[in-house]
């Protein structure tokens, strides 16, 4: 009879062991798609123009900003960081082909914050940004 608990309890601590090993292995997972939704995003993510009009593209996921273009002759950023940046179309080159241009965006940069606790500490908390997006402007 001895016997019978002393299997009883061991087969619950098993029970109760699995248990709190898939309840860490869901928060671990479920940690690693939330870091997914600080992903970096321009919208839009696609635009047309013609020669000589503009379009003001944001990016988003980040604190800081470097922007770049694929081609730089088709046309021209109004800057080459920040949150914002205006794409003039230049030219297309060629008179009968579509041209695609693709702007890129990349989180530059990191930022630090400094807390005081109650206790008078300062805590220095630093953020590096990573990540990158594009978006296409066809040249029409």
């Amino acid at each position: 009879c001895n016997t019978i608990s002393i299997m009883k309890q061991k087969i619950t601590i098993s029970f109760l062991m699995m248990f709190c090993f898939a309840a860490l292995a869901i928060l671990f997972y479920s940690g690693c798609e939330s870091a997914d939704s600080n992903s970096i995003e321009i919208t839009p993510s696609y635009a047309e123009l013609r020669v000589g009009q503009s379009a003001t593209f944001h990016a988003t996921g980040a604190q800081y900003f470097s922007w770049s273009l694929k081609d730089p002759t088709m046309g021209s950023l109004s800057s080459t960081s920040g949150e914002y940046v205006v794409y003039t179309a230049r030219n297309r080159e060629g008179n009968s082909s579509l041209r695609f241009q693709e702007i890129s965006v990349n989180a530059a940069g990191s930022s630090s914050t400094e807390t005081v606790s109650p206790s008078g500490t300062n805590d220095v908390t630093t953020t590096v940004s990573s990540g990158a997006a594009k978006a296409t402007v066809k040249h029409l």
